[in-house]
């Protein structure tokens, strides 16, 4: 046996020494395929895209402010994602919010700082709201926030305004009638100590020092509902300051 395999390798060997002859590739002749070239490496590619940096929540805020008809919240935008419009919508149920279903109010700010105050009026007073943050250059949206509440309706406010020189004043002060028509009104505020009113008009008061109350007079006991009516007064030393409270009567 051992001559029968000689043999067979001394015929391989001299059937390549003839194909090399005849110009033949070697390997061929021995019926072994050709070496396969190697391909050029392909680049993968990731199944989702690369994080950027306006792939985060652009926009955030809170609630700083609340009257009996709007909510004021402040809005940080992230400048990142370039100066894009952000928005603030309120809802009156958690799920409405989570599905941006129902809108009650929304306010929009075309920003160009990164903290900025937007307001939602025209809702409804001693209510519960939810609120959702939009926008700002980012699509991702934060979750619903809530609830935060507008105030009672006081029936109506009253403002100051005053002109002081060296040991008098005088002070007008606006009425302004809530979300329903006032018939009737007070205005409580009170005097610095040795300050003294001299003149009243357009209203009476309970006293001219110390606590004053203020009342309407016959044509302007009715006021619609958002409007505003005004009285004054004048008086000696330092005028009042602060907010007055103000009700219906």
């Amino acid at each position: 046996m051992r001559t029968q395999w000689l043999a067979r390798r001394i015929a391989t060997v001299a059937g390549v020494v003839v194909a090399l002859g005849m110009g033949v590739p070697a390997v061929a002749a021995i019926g072994m395929g050709a070496p396969a070239v190697a391909a050029d490496p392909t680049p993968t590619t990731s199944s989702s895209p690369t994080r950027g940096p306006c792939d985060a929540a652009a926009v955030t805020g809170s609630v700083i402010d609340q009257t009996a008809t709007s909510i004021t919240f402040a809005l940080r935008v992230s400048l990142m994602c370039g100066f894009q419009d952000a928005t603030v919508s309120v809802y009156t149920s958690a799920d409405d919010a989570q599905h941006w279903r129902n809108p009650r109010g929304s306010a929009t700010a075309h920003t160009l700082a990164e903290t900025e105050a937007l307001t939602v009026a025209q809702l409804d007073p001693d209510t519960a709201y939810w609120y959702r943050f939009r926008g700002g250059g980012s699509p991702w949206q934060l979750d619903a926030m809530g609830p935060t509440y507008t105030l009672p309706d006081a029936g109506c406010t009253a403002t100051l305004s005053t002109e002081q020189w060296p040991g008098g004043f005088v002070t007008n002060v606006t009425v302004k009638a809530g979300t329903k028509p006032l018939n009737g009104w007070a205005v409580t505020l009170t005097l610095p100590s040795g300050a003294s009113i001299i003149n009243v008009w357009s209203a009476t008061n309970s006293s001219t020092s110390g606590n004053v109350t203020f009342r309407n007079l016959g044509y302007n006991r009715t006021i619609a509902a958002g409007r505003s009516t005004e009285f004054g007064f004048l008086g000696n030393g330092n005028a009042p300051t602060g907010t007055p409270t103000c009700s219906a009567s």
